[in-house]
């Protein structure tokens, strides 16, 4: 059987002179070995002669140097490998932050970083994985993505991806990933592109707060871009230091005592109008209500805030507003209603 004759080539230290399955030949057939393991084998038909010692010797001679050649080139990879990991592992524990040493370790260990440069940051839905599994789906990763290396950090899967000026990431490449990563059970954030790989940790900051907030605000894509995310960060930070009405337009929060005390969802319409452009159609569809019921919406909200929602600068500071409150959960959806 073709599996007892493999393991007869791998357990002998001299190559093995069969009939080949399936042919009337004879065949001399010889293991390739790397660090004291098999890793594959080497087979040659008898063809103009029969096989004499000649052929044995230069067929063992010729398989040790496939061998060694094999074991140097996965010691170089291996090490290239290692040593990429630590520096990238480096930059992201904040052990080197000099832009010359990072310069001078990249050019020591040759990583040539092309000038778009995103950090994806993959977490697997189940709470325990083995470190098997993150490995393997690095590989796909890898694989999947051109331009991208992988490596595992702090129990989950950290992809940096490498373009040159021309070549971005591209619309289609974002869709495979988004079905990746639902099918399998994942979740991941995308950093905004950036320049220099001394940046890095800052970028890969942005993944982690694109997926807190992605599944904060009950987002139910599986890939976050932290684009979508830079006001919520922004309000974040500021309403740690005061309260967040102090931001908001009077007459929203006007609304908003308007709707508690009559059982109304008209801040909420609002928010959904501003959001899309103040398009009522497009508005009405997303709420589900009937295009007039929008129309009665708008009216009545400007009556109560006597607001005109025509200027510009009126309307980024209503929507603003909105963003606030709903990021700060003062404003009813509805999931909270």
């Amino acid at each position: 059987k073709p599996e007892h004759l493999i393991e007869r080539v791998y357990s002998s230290s001299l190559p093995v002179i069969t009939l080949i399955p399936g042919t009337k030949s004879r065949g001399m057939i010889y293991k390739i070995v790397a660090n004291n393991r098999p890793i594959g084998h080497f087979a040659m038909l008898e063809y103009l002669k029969p096989f004499d010692e000649e052929d044995i010797l230069i067929s063992a001679q010729l398989c040790n140097v496939i061998s060694a050649e094999m074991q140097r080139r996965r010691q170089y990879q291996n090490s290239e490998q290692l040593l990429w990991k630590r520096f990238i592992t480096d930059i992201l524990d904040e052990r080197i932050k000099s832009p010359d040493a990072i310069r001078e370790r990249a050019k020591h260990i040759k990583a040539d970083f092309g000038k778009n440069l995103y950090v994806l940051t993959v977490h697997m839905e189940e709470q325990e994985v083995d470190n098997i599994i993150l490995f393997y789906e690095a590989g796909n990763f890898e694989r999947m993505v051109p331009g991208c290396r992988a490596l595992l950090y702090r129990d989950h899967i950290v992809l940096l991806i490498s373009r040159s000026m021309e070549d971005d990431l591209k619309p289609n490449e974002l869709d495979m990933l988004r079905r990746y990563m639902k099918s399998n059970k994942m979740y991941g954030g995308l950093s905004n592109r950036f320049h220099q790989i001394g940046s890095l940790r800052q970028y890969y900051l942005q993944t982690l707060y694109a997926i807190e907030e992605g599944l904060k605000l009950k987002n139910h894509n599986t890939l976050f871009f932290y684009n979508d995310y830079t006001v919520y960060h922004l309000l974040n930070i500021v309403i740690k230091e005061e309260p967040v009405e102090n931001f908001c337009h009077p007459q929203v929060l006007k609304l908003l005592e308007y709707d508690q005390a009559n059982g109304t969802e008209l801040s909420y319409s609002i928010y959904v109008y501003l959001e899309n452009s103040c398009k009522a159609v497009v508005s009405s569809r997303i709420l589900h209500i009937h295009r007039n019921t929008m129309d009665y919406r708008i009216e009545k909200a400007q009556q109560v805030m006597g607001l005109d929602f025509s200027d510009n600068h009126l309307r980024f500071h209503l929507l603003l507003s909105f963003k606030i409150l709903y990021y700060s959960g003062k404003l009813k959806t509805p999931e909270n209603l």
